[in-house]
């Protein structure tokens, strides 16, 4: 009697269950509110997304107002910046410019160079924030 050869039957046995598991771990292709919509509040407070604006986006914008090209005054690097100091102002300029903040760390061109990006839990926060309406002390 001839024996049937156990490996190859082996490996075609485990390459249809890899097959069959793949699908379940595409997880990378689904965003932070698809995969966790718990990942932060569906109400986000102002007061949250200031304290995001505030750490990420002070150290270089003074809220001085825009250059002659319409840009954000950027302060200089080396500038220490107190923590009652806002990046915009007042409340009224963060909600006026939640747009435009909002396609900046989207896009990743905020921050920019070398320094970190936001988190997806961040960008998630300030998205809900702005579709919840943007509500802040100052609306």
């Amino acid at each position: 009697m001839r024996k049937q050869p156990v490996l190859p039957l082996l490996l075609l046995a485990l390459g249809a269950m890899l097959a069959a598991l793949l699908p379940a771990c595409e997880s990378g292709d689904l965003t932070l509110e698809e995969a966790d919509p718990d990942a932060v509040p569906l109400h986000p407070t102002y007061e949250q997304v200031y304290a995001i604006v505030n750490r990420e986006c002070t150290p270089c914008h003074t809220g001085e107002g825009e250059d002659d090209e319409g840009e954000y005054a950027l302060a200089p690097k080396s500038r220490v910046v107190a923590e009652d100091d806002a990046p915009l102002e007042t409340c009224t300029d963060i909600v006026a410019q939640r747009l435009d903040i909002l396609e900046q760390i989207d896009d990743d061109t905020m921050p920019p160079g070398a320094w970190p990006r936001l988190t997806s839990e961040q960008k998630l926060l300030i998205r809900r924030w702005i579709d919840d309406g943007a509500p802040a002390p100052c609306n």
